[in-house]
């Protein structure tokens, strides 16, 4: 740093915190968010055992560099305990600083706070790391640095991405004063859903204030990221859901329809339950399937393969009503685009876990009507994916590069050509997945470990926490198991993968695997539910192995659409339209599965001008 040069830790921070008084005796601390609004933790205000209507009286908010402010009412106070904050509203004093807002926050994220401990009236600065989320989205344990009484309602600045993403609650041990907890952004913007925007509005008409202090790229950047909208996101969402009573199955579905430029969904009349018969599906589908995958057996046209496996799925779930309803949805899909999500109501249950697996992307409805053929696996305004939960979400994407570990493990080479020849594949897909953060250093950063081991990978994802985490190895199915290697000599199942991962579970999984000497391929979708049970976001698998050169096609399509802000579901199909219009051959097994744990946009990385132009003008071909 240029001497001389302010910055946003030592300079604009401070300038936008105040120290609270309650009953003339120090209280807590607090930062300015807007002009005239200023967030604290509700505990604060009820310090000194003043009834509410005393305390509003007695709340002094004082700035060492602005002087004092009068209080005008409290806005906004959490219903509960656990979030703990509030929201004041106090006369504003003209060109006042305010803190900039994200919710972007990663395990071992380097902090900053500024507060106001028990005598430091003018306040103390303090260095944090992120340890972890104690509970997902909301609270954050903080280590490192001296969080002491009277650092309540601190804002906790992210030096990483130069934005404030949580407010410091209380220390983790009184006796101590090292290490802390705090409330994430997202609670604020839960407790006020406008401020967001407002916070946003603010800083770029008045950017000396705080982007002008980051570094030209970051705050070029920041700025970019902030500002951009969800028009990524689907404007369609079906949900089918299948469910058993008793030996029967059936099958329920309900269309959701997102608000024009936002992020809330609005759900129509559930459709169903319909009763159907999957047992059939479960005999004509299964055994056949990973006999074809696992073999090669062309015994019939790979084109032809597709349509017969993609009718008995269809025919299964698209019936009735919810066919009728599926039908209107692609029709009327002008712009933007329309995600499926096929959710069964407990992936725990055997016999659940069974069709969990089947190979639904290659669901194919054959032209009816004015509709042309459908086939799911490359339609470019149709996103298919399984769900854990059938309830849309669509939580806001955090600021800053996507942070990708790239896991590679190569079979032991004994002298067997073919065990070279996947050793070779997999270095070069490695390479191809380096490349791609030297293309986008702006926007995507890799690192590649080789066969860790259980402890190895545990170590890395809980010292380095990353955004998505991309397996590339082999895999086997023994015993009635799919197992993948984390080593050339040690291997395990879903659950055990899940484990290893779950300290600091990355939002995305990536699971790809080469094809074995002497075994049965691994199907990876076994493992789709097992991590979003663990709480990943979502899970993207390959049921069966797939070439290297496609290998690549996808893995560039995939993470160029998640570094530029498209939703996981839409990168996905992106990915697989490009390697079926690269194949001529073979496209009956080339779709992998996508899980997430809620439908509805799953975005790592705000989208970028080229995304939202791309989407707002539906630049894609229609259906009809």
């Amino acid at each position: 740093m240029p001497e001389g040069q302010l910055t946003i830790s030592d300079d604009a921070l401070p300038a936008c915190c105040v120290r609270i008084d309650v009953g003339g005796s120090h209280a807590g601390s607090g930062f300015f968010v807007a002009p005239g609004v200023v967030v604290t933790c509700n505990h604060v205000l009820r310090l000194g055992d003043l009834s509410s209507d005393e305390a509003g009286a007695s709340i002094s908010i004082v700035s060492p560099t602005a002087g004092a402010f009068e209080l005008l009412d409290t806005r906004e106070r959490s219903p509960t305990d656990e979030d703990d904050l509030a929201i004041l509203r106090v006369e504003p004093a003209d060109g006042h600083s305010f803190v900039l807002l994200d919710t972007g926050l990663r395990a071992r994220d380097e902090l900053h706070t500024f507060g106001f401990p028990e005598g430091y009236p003018n306040g103390a600065p303090a260095g944090l790391v992120a340890e972890g989320w104690m509970e997902e989205n909301r609270w954050l344990k903080v280590a490192g640095g001296q969080v002491r009484r009277g650092m309540s309602g601190s804002p906790i600045l992210n030096i990483r991405t130069g934005a404030v993403c949580g407010i410091l609650k209380r220390s983790s041990d009184p006796s101590q004063a090292l290490g802390g907890y705090a409330v994430s952004v997202r609670g604020l913007f839960k407790l006020s859903p406008t401020l967001s925007s407002a916070n946003l509005r603010h800083h770029t008409t008045q950017r000396r204030n705080w982007f002008d202090l980051l570094p030209a790229n970051k705050g070029k950047m920041l700025l970019a990221q902030l500002a951009s909208g969800p028009a990524s996101l689907p404007d369609q969402l079906m949900v089918i859901s299948v469910d058993q009573t008793g030996p029967e199955w059936e099958v329920s579905a309900i269309v959701h329809r997102r608000a024009r430029n936002g992020t809330a969904w609005t759900a129509a009349a559930p459709l169903g339950p319909i009763k159907i018969d999957l047992n059939s599906v479960r005999e004509l589908v299964a055994r056949v399937f990973r006999d074809w995958a696992s073999r090669e057996v062309a015994r019939v046209e790979p084109g032809e393969q597709i349509r017969l496996l993609g009718e008995i799925l269809s025919r299964a779930l698209l019936t009735s009503d919810i066919g009728s309803a599926f039908d209107k949805l692609i029709a009327n899909t002008v712009r933007g685009w329309t995600e499926i999500a096929l959710h069964f109501a407990d992936v725990a249950d055997l016999d659940f876990k069974e069709f969990v697996q089947l190979p639904w992307e290659h669901l194919y409805l054959p032209q009816r009507g004015n509709l042309s053929d459908v086939y799911f696996a490359r339609e470019p305004k149709l996103a298919f994916v399984r769900s854990l939960l059938p309830a849309p979400q669509t939580p806001e994407p955090s600021i800053g590069k996507l942070s990708l570990l790239v896991v590679a493990v190569k079979p032991s080479q004994g002298g067997r050509d073919e065990d070279s020849r996947i050793a070779d594949d997999i270095d070069l897909i490695v390479a191809d997945l380096q490349r791609l953060q030297t293309e986008s250093p702006e926007s995507l950063e890799v690192k590649v470990i080789e066969s860790p081991g259980h402890s190895g990978l545990i170590k890395e994802v809980t010292d380095s926490a990353y955004d998505a985490v991309h397996y590339i190895g082999f895999g086997r199915f023994d015993a009635g198991c799919d197992r993948l290697a984390l080593s050339s000599s040690r291997d395990c199942n879903a659950p055990d993968f899940a484990d290893c991962l779950e300290g600091a579970m990355p939002q995305l999984v990536v699971l790809q695997v080469g094809r074995g000497s002497e075994t049965v391929p691994a199907d990876l979708a076994a493992f789709g539910p097992a991590l979003l049970m663990k709480h990943s976001q979502a899970v993207v698998a390959y049921q069966f192995p797939i070439g290297r050169a496609l290998t690549q096609t996808f893995n560039a399509a995939l993470y160029t659409e998640l570094a530029g802000g498209a939703a996981l579901e839409m990168a996905a199909q992106v990915a697989r339209k490009k390697v079926w219009a690269s194949d001529s051959e073979g496209r009956a097994f080339l779709s992998p599965a996508v899980f997430v744990r809620n439908p509805g946009g799953l975005r790592l990385t705000p989208e970028s001008p080229e995304t939202a132009q791309r989407s707002r003008v539906g630049a894609m071909s229609g259906h009809a």
